[in-house]
């Protein structure tokens, strides 16, 4: 039976691999086509190793497998796409490597922490590279590993200053995970949260947040959050201008779908510059037809649709064709032929 199960993974490995391939092609693909970097970044490239060196030990940490983003050097970077996924051959010794490590995955975990280094709350892999990319093939949140923190240089902007409350927030609370694109989205939350700016979470206050957070993440995402330029952190502050912390641990995923999308107005605004607000408008307002809000207030269209022909099949379904350059011919003065289609 042991000889069976090891044959199973080994076979389950190899396919593994094959996929992950895949998805480290299409993402090189994905980002030659949009002329962006294909390869891991390297935190070499941009910050000088004698600053790295000089970096603070932060011990053992369990780090968002997300914010995993690079390496420490470039020896590796073309090994990867972007994404982590590989991209040597199976026939090569890394594709016989990473099979090993997916295969020892899959029997008993991988246990041992990679070590990286964390810039503006980023994390660049020293060693374990490999281990990064399996478990992030099977979609890991967390992943242990020894963190080094290299400070970025005193700044007042808005990157250097989110950071920075980031920090605060991170070191009374423990949690490393929520991110808000404005640097005082940390005492908001915390305020929502019902505690004081400088108070302590408790290991069970940190759980329920934890709890709360992703499920709120995946409520989000699949409802709107790909849809819009808004990180589900700042999404989560702008339901808790409405909706209260305890209700936001206490709601299953049905209700929070629904909550979202009666919020889709106030969603919308996040990924503007200005600061988040909270669209009070009547409910009554919100069920207005969407192309009507989507208008509103821009300069009148002039549409025309022209329907040149239609086919009846023996079946009874009829195929209307619409469009044509001969309409341009029946546009009233002033009118432009925009576009043409044929369905």
């Amino acid at each position: 039976m042991s000889f069976l199960l090891l044959s199973l993974f080994d076979g389950l490995s190899e396919y593994c691999y094959k996929k992950a391939l895949k998805f480290g092609q299409k993402e090189y693909r994905a980002c030659v086509a949009a002329g962006k970097y294909p390869y891991l970044p390297a935190l070499d490239d941009f910050i000088p190793p004698v600053r790295s060196a000089a970096g603070s030990d932060q011990g053992l940490i369990s780090v968002p497998a997300e914010f995993i983003v690079g390496t420490k050097t470039k020896g590796r970077t073309n090994a990867f796409a972007c994404n982590f996924m590989p991209l040597l051959s199976e026939t090569s010794e890394f594709a016989q490597k990473w099979e090993k490590l997916c295969q020892s995955h899959l029997e008993e975990g991988i246990r041992d922490p990679v070590k990286v280094y964390e810039y503006m709350n980023r994390y660049y892999v020293e060693e374990g590279n490999k281990r990064v990319s399996v478990l992030k093939f099977f979609g890991a949140v967390q992943i242990p590993a020894q963190v080094v923190r290299v400070m970025p240089e005193d700044s007042d902007t808005q990157e250097v200053l989110r950071y920075r409350e980031f920090l605060r927030f991170c070191r009374i609370s423990g949690v490393n995970f929520l991110e808000f694109s404005r640097s005082d989205g940390y005492k908001r939350f915390q305020k929502k949260a019902g505690k004081a700016v400088e108070e302590s979470w408790s290991d069970a206050e940190r759980r329920r947040l934890t709890t709360a957070y992703y499920t709120f993440r995946r409520a989000y995402e699949e409802m709107i959050g790909f849809k819009l330029a808004a990180a589900p952190g700042d999404a989560m502050l702008a339901y808790l201008q409405v909706h209260s912390y305890d209700s936001l641990c206490a709601s299953s995923p049905e209700d929070l779908k629904r909550a979202i999308e009666d919020m889709w107005e106030e969603f919308r605004l996040i990924g503007e510059s200005s600061p988040i607000e909270v669209s009070m408008v009547p409910q009554e307002e919100r069920k207005r037809p969407f192309l009507a809000k989507v208008f509103e207030g821009a300069k009148p269209t002039k549409i025309a649709f022209f329907m040149t022909g239609i086919r009846r099949f023996r079946n009874g379904r009829t195929d209307m064709k619409w469009g044509g350059r001969r309409c341009k011919r029946y546009l009233p003065a002033g009118w432009r032929l925009r576009h043409t289609a044929t369905f």
